[in-house]
């Protein structure tokens, strides 16, 4: 792949606006493209999980619940991104960022892209994710909190559907969301280890070729 084409390419993420920059992390991590079979099972799990306990008296104490297991499964996997995308940039020699400037991201059908470029934006991408459910779960548990205020069964007396539709919609929502954005950790940790594969082979090779080098001057 041509290094100054990757340069531009970078150049050109470098200057990209916030804004596109968020859209294509929900166009990536919520597109059907990749992980096709596991999303629909999600789906159909969340669809499942929030009928059964979006019905009875205790919803509210089941969506909380359901946002204490999910706020700290989220916590752990954004140190683990943080931790992975320092790794990322620990690998990064100058020799290397040469070498993922002239490798293209084989999965890339359009817009030829650098294995550097693609694989930053890609981290990118699952951190705005991960960083949005846990801004989702905050919003909704402390939605929940003020919901304690009042008494929510009262207010829907005479309206159980509706009350029933509510707190599905909200599960469904909760675990749908979270449940995409965790299995996206699944490819970040690939991608780590792809890198740190060509990194190591990389590393190998100029090592050898220095033994070569020395053992030629003797």
């Amino acid at each position: 792949m041509n290094i100054n084409d990757s340069m531009d390419g970078l150049k050109k993420a470098a200057n990209e606006d916030p804004k596109q920059i968020i859209l294509k992390s929900f166009k990536e991590i919520f597109s059907f493209d990749c992980n096709k079979t596991l999303k629909i099972f999600i789906i159909l799990i969340s669809l499942v999980l929030s009928i059964i306990s979006g019905i009875g008296d205790y919803t509210k104490i089941i969506i909380e619940d359901y946002l204490d297991i999910l706020m700290n499964i989220n916590a752990v996997m954004f140190g683990l991104l943080f931790t992975g995308y320092s790794i990322f940039q620990a690998l990064l020699s100058k020799k290397f960022v040469i070498i993922l400037l002239s490798v293209k991201e084989k999965d890339i059908d359009i817009n030829d892209k650098s294995m550097l470029l693609r694989n930053n934006e890609y981290f990118i991408n699952v951190m705005i994710i991960q960083f949005f459910c846990v801004l989702l779960d905050v919003i909704i548990m402390l939605l929940m909190k003020c919901i304690n205020a009042i008494n929510f069964n009262i207010i829907f007396d005479n309206y159980i559907i509706i009350k029933d539709v509510i707190a599905s919609f909200v599960i469904f929502s909760i675990i749908f969301i979270n449940l995409f954005s965790l299995i996206e950790v699944k490819s970040f940790i690939i991608n780590i280890f792809r890198i740190f594969n060509l990194s190591a082979y990389y590393q190998a090779v100029e090592y050898l070729d220095e033994i070569k080098e020395t053992n030629n001057n003797i």
